[in-house]
Protein backbone atom coordinates (compact mmCIF):
# COMPACT_ATOMS: atom_id res chain seq x y z
CA UNK A 1 0.00 0.00 0.00
CA UNK A 2 1.22 3.70 -0.92
CA UNK A 3 1.85 5.46 2.01
CA UNK A 4 0.28 9.12 1.95
CA UNK A 5 3.58 11.10 1.05
CA UNK A 6 4.04 8.78 -2.08
CA UNK A 7 0.62 9.36 -3.23
CA UNK A 8 0.76 12.89 -2.93
CA UNK A 9 3.65 12.61 -4.95
CA UNK A 10 2.25 10.72 -7.41
CA UNK A 11 -0.44 13.09 -7.50
CA UNK A 12 1.45 16.19 -8.12
CA UNK A 13 3.24 14.01 -10.87
CA UNK A 14 -0.12 13.39 -12.81
CA UNK A 15 -1.14 17.16 -12.23
CA UNK A 16 2.19 18.41 -13.70
CA UNK A 17 1.49 15.70 -16.50
CA UNK A 18 -2.35 16.59 -17.69
CA UNK A 19 -0.95 20.25 -17.61
CA UNK A 20 1.66 19.23 -20.05
CA UNK A 21 -1.12 17.43 -21.76
CA UNK A 22 -3.64 20.63 -22.17
CA UNK A 23 -0.78 23.12 -23.23
CA UNK A 24 0.49 19.92 -25.74
CA UNK A 25 -3.29 19.95 -27.09
CA UNK A 26 -2.50 23.74 -27.95
CA UNK A 27 -1.27 25.46 -30.40
CA UNK A 28 2.62 25.97 -28.84
CA UNK A 29 5.27 26.20 -31.09
CA UNK A 30 6.84 23.05 -32.42
CA UNK A 31 10.03 22.72 -30.66
CA UNK A 32 7.63 22.31 -27.83
CA UNK A 33 5.20 20.96 -28.50
CA UNK A 34 7.84 17.33 -29.76
CA UNK A 35 9.61 18.32 -26.00
CA UNK A 36 6.14 17.50 -23.90
CA UNK A 37 5.26 14.61 -26.32
CA UNK A 38 8.00 13.20 -26.17
CA UNK A 39 7.31 11.89 -22.29
CA UNK A 40 3.69 13.28 -21.42
CA UNK A 41 1.88 9.74 -22.31
CA UNK A 42 4.46 7.65 -21.04
CA UNK A 43 4.24 9.43 -17.82
CA UNK A 44 0.52 8.58 -17.15
CA UNK A 45 1.29 4.72 -18.44
CA UNK A 46 3.99 5.38 -15.95
CA UNK A 47 1.99 6.52 -13.13
CA UNK A 48 -0.98 3.79 -13.93
CA UNK A 49 1.64 1.12 -13.07
CA UNK A 50 2.75 3.03 -10.06
CA UNK A 51 -0.85 2.75 -8.42
CA UNK A 52 -1.53 -0.80 -9.30
CA UNK A 53 -1.16 -3.16 -6.53
CA UNK A 54 -2.35 -7.14 -7.61
CA UNK A 55 -3.00 -8.45 -4.26
CA UNK A 56 -6.00 -5.86 -4.19
CA UNK A 57 -7.75 -8.52 -6.32
CA UNK A 58 -8.35 -11.76 -5.41
CA UNK A 59 -8.93 -13.69 -8.94
CA UNK A 60 -8.89 -11.65 -12.33
CA UNK A 61 -12.95 -11.62 -11.91
CA UNK A 62 -12.74 -9.14 -9.34
CA UNK A 63 -9.73 -7.48 -11.46
CA UNK A 64 -11.49 -6.97 -14.75
CA UNK A 65 -15.02 -5.68 -12.76
CA UNK A 66 -13.04 -2.77 -11.34
CA UNK A 67 -10.61 -2.19 -14.42
CA UNK A 68 -13.87 -1.99 -16.27
CA UNK A 69 -15.76 0.47 -13.67
CA UNK A 70 -12.53 2.61 -13.59
CA UNK A 71 -11.58 2.87 -17.32
CA UNK A 72 -14.74 1.59 -19.83
CA UNK A 73 -17.50 3.37 -18.01
CA UNK A 74 -15.66 6.55 -18.13
CA UNK A 75 -14.33 5.86 -21.57
CA UNK A 76 -18.42 5.00 -22.18
CA UNK A 77 -19.79 7.92 -20.42
CA UNK A 78 -17.15 10.90 -21.54
CA UNK A 79 -17.83 9.56 -25.43
CA UNK A 80 -21.31 10.24 -24.85
CA UNK A 81 -21.74 13.39 -23.41
CA UNK A 82 -18.77 14.65 -25.74
CA UNK A 83 -20.08 12.84 -28.83
CA UNK A 84 -22.99 14.80 -28.21
CA UNK A 85 -21.26 18.43 -27.74
CA UNK A 86 -19.23 17.50 -30.99
CA UNK A 87 -22.50 16.91 -33.08
CA UNK A 88 -24.40 19.75 -31.99
CA UNK A 89 -21.39 22.34 -32.08
CA UNK A 90 -17.82 21.23 -31.86
CA UNK A 91 -18.40 19.50 -35.75
CA UNK A 92 -19.50 23.01 -36.75
CA UNK A 93 -15.91 24.44 -36.44
CA UNK A 94 -13.93 22.29 -38.57
CA UNK A 95 -14.30 19.98 -42.31
CA UNK A 96 -16.48 17.09 -40.27
CA UNK A 97 -19.54 17.63 -42.67
CA UNK A 98 -18.67 14.47 -44.48
CA UNK A 99 -18.23 12.22 -41.50
CA UNK A 100 -20.75 9.90 -41.14
CA UNK A 101 -22.37 8.26 -37.96
CA UNK A 102 -21.46 4.94 -38.80
CA UNK A 103 -18.36 5.84 -39.01
CA UNK A 104 -17.90 7.67 -35.42
CA UNK A 105 -19.87 4.74 -33.91
CA UNK A 106 -17.18 2.33 -35.52
CA UNK A 107 -14.68 3.97 -34.26
CA UNK A 108 -15.96 4.32 -30.80
CA UNK A 109 -16.37 0.25 -30.12
CA UNK A 110 -12.43 0.36 -32.22
CA UNK A 111 -10.93 2.99 -29.64
CA UNK A 112 -9.10 4.32 -31.70
CA UNK A 113 -9.19 7.40 -34.01
CA UNK A 114 -11.91 9.39 -31.64
CA UNK A 115 -12.22 12.64 -34.17
CA UNK A 116 -15.33 13.97 -31.61
CA UNK A 117 -12.84 13.77 -28.44
CA UNK A 118 -9.37 12.61 -30.06
CA UNK A 119 -7.97 12.00 -26.32
CA UNK A 120 -10.30 9.33 -25.58
CA UNK A 121 -8.12 6.70 -27.26
CA UNK A 122 -5.91 6.47 -23.68
CA UNK A 123 -8.79 4.60 -21.39
CA UNK A 124 -9.10 1.23 -23.46
CA UNK A 125 -5.45 1.11 -24.31
CA UNK A 126 -4.73 1.50 -20.48
CA UNK A 127 -7.26 -1.46 -20.15
CA UNK A 128 -5.20 -3.13 -22.30
CA UNK A 129 -2.22 -2.70 -20.48
CA UNK A 130 -3.37 -3.59 -17.27
CA UNK A 131 -4.81 -7.03 -18.73
CA UNK A 132 -1.49 -7.54 -19.68
CA UNK A 133 0.99 -6.67 -17.08
CA UNK A 134 -1.78 -8.57 -14.58
CA UNK A 135 -1.42 -11.31 -16.50
CA UNK A 136 2.77 -11.11 -16.38
CA UNK A 137 2.25 -10.66 -12.57
CA UNK A 138 0.15 -13.73 -12.14
CA UNK A 139 2.04 -15.88 -13.67
CA UNK A 140 6.14 -14.34 -13.56
CA UNK A 141 7.09 -14.36 -10.26
CA UNK A 142 10.92 -13.55 -10.92
CA UNK A 143 11.51 -9.76 -11.80
CA UNK A 144 14.52 -10.17 -13.37
CA UNK A 145 12.56 -12.43 -16.09
CA UNK A 146 9.22 -9.87 -16.03
CA UNK A 147 12.03 -6.70 -16.62
CA UNK A 148 13.59 -9.17 -19.93
CA UNK A 149 9.82 -9.14 -20.98
CA UNK A 150 9.34 -5.65 -21.02
CA UNK A 151 12.52 -5.60 -22.78
CA UNK A 152 10.93 -7.83 -25.67
CA UNK A 153 7.77 -6.11 -25.26
CA UNK A 154 9.48 -2.78 -26.20
CA UNK A 155 11.32 -4.30 -29.63
CA UNK A 156 8.29 -6.24 -30.72
CA UNK A 157 6.32 -2.91 -30.32
CA UNK A 158 8.83 -1.02 -31.71
CA UNK A 159 9.38 -3.13 -34.95
CA UNK A 160 5.13 -3.54 -35.25
CA UNK A 161 5.04 0.49 -35.47
CA UNK A 162 7.82 0.03 -38.19
CA UNK A 163 6.24 -2.18 -40.22
CA UNK A 164 2.96 -2.80 -39.04
CA UNK A 165 0.33 -0.42 -40.73
CA UNK A 166 -2.86 -2.29 -39.16
CA UNK A 167 -4.78 -0.34 -36.43
CA UNK A 168 -5.85 -2.84 -33.97
CA UNK A 169 -8.58 -1.98 -31.95
CA UNK A 170 -8.43 -0.70 -27.82
CA UNK A 171 -4.99 0.12 -28.81
CA UNK A 172 -3.41 -3.52 -28.84
CA UNK A 173 -0.17 -2.64 -30.80
CA UNK A 174 0.06 0.83 -28.60
CA UNK A 175 -0.12 -1.70 -25.55
CA UNK A 176 3.43 -3.31 -26.62
CA UNK A 177 4.68 0.11 -25.91
CA UNK A 178 2.85 1.29 -23.18
CA UNK A 179 3.13 -1.92 -20.94
CA UNK A 180 7.04 -1.41 -20.47
CA UNK A 181 6.30 2.34 -18.55
CA UNK A 182 3.28 0.38 -16.89
CA UNK A 183 4.94 -2.59 -15.60
CA UNK A 184 8.24 0.03 -14.82
CA UNK A 185 6.86 2.52 -12.41
CA UNK A 186 4.98 -1.01 -10.66
CA UNK A 187 8.14 -2.82 -10.49
CA UNK A 188 10.03 0.82 -9.19
CA UNK A 189 7.47 1.84 -7.15
CA UNK A 190 7.55 -1.88 -5.23
CA UNK A 191 9.56 -0.89 -2.51
CA UNK A 192 9.86 1.96 -0.03
CA UNK A 193 13.49 2.27 -0.59
CA UNK A 194 13.25 2.76 -4.60
CA UNK A 195 15.87 4.18 -6.92
CA UNK A 196 13.70 6.71 -7.63
CA UNK A 197 13.36 8.05 -4.13
CA UNK A 198 16.97 8.12 -3.34
CA UNK A 199 17.56 9.86 -6.18
CA UNK A 200 15.22 12.56 -5.64
CA UNK A 201 16.98 13.18 -2.11
CA UNK A 202 20.22 13.32 -3.28
CA UNK A 203 21.15 16.60 -4.70
CA UNK A 204 17.99 17.11 -6.58
CA UNK A 205 18.40 19.86 -8.20
CA UNK A 206 21.38 18.62 -9.68
CA UNK A 207 19.72 15.38 -10.76
CA UNK A 208 16.77 17.72 -12.32
CA UNK A 209 19.09 19.61 -14.25
CA UNK A 210 20.81 16.81 -15.56
CA UNK A 211 17.80 14.78 -16.79
CA UNK A 212 16.39 17.91 -18.60
CA UNK A 213 19.39 18.21 -20.47
CA UNK A 214 19.06 14.49 -21.26
CA UNK A 215 15.70 14.28 -22.19
CA UNK A 216 15.76 17.56 -24.51
CA UNK A 217 18.88 15.93 -26.08
CA UNK A 218 17.48 13.01 -26.77
CA UNK A 219 14.17 14.15 -28.14
CA UNK A 220 15.70 16.47 -30.44
CA UNK A 221 17.99 13.40 -31.54
CA UNK A 222 15.10 11.72 -32.07
CA UNK A 223 14.49 13.61 -35.94
CA UNK A 224 13.64 10.43 -37.85
CA UNK A 225 9.86 11.94 -37.20
CA UNK A 226 8.02 15.17 -36.21
CA UNK A 227 7.28 14.13 -32.65
CA UNK A 228 6.31 10.97 -30.61
CA UNK A 229 2.61 10.20 -30.67
CA UNK A 230 1.89 7.38 -28.93
CA UNK A 231 -2.11 7.59 -30.11
CA UNK A 232 -1.09 7.03 -33.78
CA UNK A 233 2.44 4.99 -32.02
CA UNK A 234 4.75 6.99 -33.44
CA UNK A 235 8.15 6.73 -32.18
CA UNK A 236 10.74 7.48 -34.18
CA UNK A 237 14.08 5.91 -32.91
CA UNK A 238 13.63 3.17 -30.20
CA UNK A 239 16.51 3.94 -28.47
CA UNK A 240 16.19 7.81 -28.17
CA UNK A 241 12.09 7.54 -27.22
CA UNK A 242 12.82 5.47 -24.33
CA UNK A 243 15.90 7.25 -22.90
CA UNK A 244 13.59 10.61 -23.17
CA UNK A 245 10.70 9.12 -21.92
CA UNK A 246 12.26 7.82 -19.26
CA UNK A 247 14.57 10.58 -18.43
CA UNK A 248 11.49 13.34 -18.82
CA UNK A 249 9.46 10.76 -16.35
CA UNK A 250 12.37 11.25 -13.65
CA UNK A 251 12.40 15.00 -14.19
CA UNK A 252 8.58 15.03 -13.32
CA UNK A 253 9.63 12.73 -10.24
CA UNK A 254 11.88 15.25 -9.30
CA UNK A 255 9.87 17.95 -9.80
CA UNK A 256 7.05 16.87 -8.17
CA UNK A 257 8.76 15.82 -5.08
CA UNK A 258 10.04 19.40 -4.12
CA UNK A 259 6.24 20.84 -4.77
CA UNK A 260 3.73 21.16 -2.31
CA UNK A 261 0.69 22.43 -3.94
CA UNK A 262 -2.83 21.33 -2.63
CA UNK A 263 -4.03 22.95 -5.68
CA UNK A 264 -1.41 20.75 -8.07
CA UNK A 265 -3.02 17.74 -6.25
CA UNK A 266 -6.03 18.17 -6.60
CA UNK A 267 -5.55 18.46 -10.55
CA UNK A 268 -3.56 15.35 -9.88
CA UNK A 269 -6.67 13.22 -8.70
CA UNK A 270 -8.71 14.82 -10.98
CA UNK A 271 -7.39 14.20 -14.45
CA UNK A 272 -9.29 11.83 -15.76
CA UNK A 273 -11.47 14.25 -15.55
CA UNK A 274 -9.35 16.92 -17.42
CA UNK A 275 -7.85 14.24 -20.19
CA UNK A 276 -11.48 13.32 -21.27
CA UNK A 277 -13.33 16.64 -21.21
CA UNK A 278 -10.50 19.47 -22.32
CA UNK A 279 -9.98 18.96 -26.48
CA UNK A 280 -13.66 18.67 -27.15
CA UNK A 281 -15.72 20.69 -24.71
CA UNK A 282 -13.71 23.36 -22.83
CA UNK A 283 -11.21 24.13 -25.94
CA UNK A 284 -13.65 24.57 -28.78
CA UNK A 285 -15.96 26.80 -26.28
CA UNK A 286 -13.14 28.54 -25.13
CA UNK A 287 -11.53 29.77 -28.50
CA UNK A 288 -15.08 30.22 -29.62
CA UNK A 289 -15.52 32.81 -27.07
CA UNK A 290 -12.34 34.48 -27.78
CA UNK A 291 -12.98 34.62 -31.85
CA UNK A 292 -16.50 35.85 -31.62
CA UNK A 293 -17.00 37.37 -28.43
CA UNK A 294 -13.41 39.16 -27.71
CA UNK A 295 -12.94 39.41 -31.62
CA UNK A 296 -8.89 37.51 -31.44
CA UNK A 297 -8.38 36.64 -34.43
CA UNK A 298 -8.17 32.88 -34.82
CA UNK A 299 -4.63 32.85 -36.49
CA UNK A 300 -4.05 34.52 -33.50
CA UNK A 301 -4.59 31.69 -31.36
CA UNK A 302 -3.67 29.22 -33.43
CA UNK A 303 -0.16 30.45 -34.41
CA UNK A 304 2.38 28.72 -32.45
CA UNK A 305 2.27 31.38 -29.77
CA UNK A 306 2.98 30.01 -26.12
CA UNK A 307 1.09 33.08 -24.94
CA UNK A 308 -1.27 31.84 -25.51
CA UNK A 309 -0.97 28.08 -24.96
CA UNK A 310 -0.15 29.19 -21.49
CA UNK A 311 -3.68 31.45 -21.44
CA UNK A 312 -5.92 28.86 -22.57
CA UNK A 313 -4.49 26.16 -20.36
CA UNK A 314 -4.63 28.25 -17.36
CA UNK A 315 -8.37 29.28 -18.16
CA UNK A 316 -9.00 25.71 -18.83
CA UNK A 317 -7.90 25.03 -15.56
CA UNK A 318 -9.73 27.34 -13.71
CA UNK A 319 -13.18 26.38 -15.90
CA UNK A 320 -12.36 22.92 -14.98
CA UNK A 321 -12.00 23.19 -11.08
CA UNK A 322 -16.11 23.29 -10.47
CA UNK A 323 -16.20 21.17 -13.27
CA UNK A 324 -13.78 18.60 -11.32
CA UNK A 325 -16.17 19.06 -8.04
CA UNK A 326 -19.62 19.31 -10.10
CA UNK A 327 -18.84 15.83 -11.25
CA UNK A 328 -17.47 13.54 -8.50
CA UNK A 329 -20.35 15.10 -6.40
CA UNK A 330 -23.19 14.69 -8.85
CA UNK A 331 -21.65 12.21 -11.58
CA UNK A 332 -19.01 10.49 -9.88
CA UNK A 333 -20.75 7.15 -12.24
CA UNK A 334 -19.19 8.89 -14.73
CA UNK A 335 -16.09 8.28 -13.76
CA UNK A 336 -16.96 4.83 -12.17
CA UNK A 337 -17.29 5.48 -8.81
CA UNK A 338 -20.58 3.93 -6.85
CA UNK A 339 -19.82 6.84 -4.22
CA UNK A 340 -19.54 10.76 -4.91
CA UNK A 341 -15.56 11.39 -3.79
CA UNK A 342 -14.89 13.77 -1.01
CA UNK A 343 -11.60 15.17 -0.58
CA UNK A 344 -10.80 15.77 3.30
CA UNK A 345 -7.15 16.38 3.57
CA UNK A 346 -6.18 17.47 0.47
CA UNK A 347 -8.97 19.71 -0.73
CA UNK A 348 -7.86 23.02 -1.74
CA UNK A 349 -7.15 25.44 0.55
Amino acid sequence: MLNNQRKKNIDNMRGIGIILVLLGHTAIPLDLDKYIFSFHMPLFFFLSGCLFNIKKYNNFKIFLKRKFNSLIIPYISFSSVTLLFWVLIGRRFGNYASVSIEKIFIDFLYGRDLIYNPALWFLPCLFIVSIIFYTLLYIVKNKYILYSILILSAIVGYFNSIFNTFKFPWGIDIALNAVVFYGLGNLLYSKKDIILIKMANYKSIFVFISLLIFSITCCYLNNSISKVDMAVNKYGNIFYFYLSALSGIGMIFIVSNCIKSKLLSYIGKNSLILMCLHQTVVFTLLKGILVFIFKVPKSTINGNSLIWGIIITTISIVIFLPTCYIVNEYFYYFIGKSNKIVYKENQIA
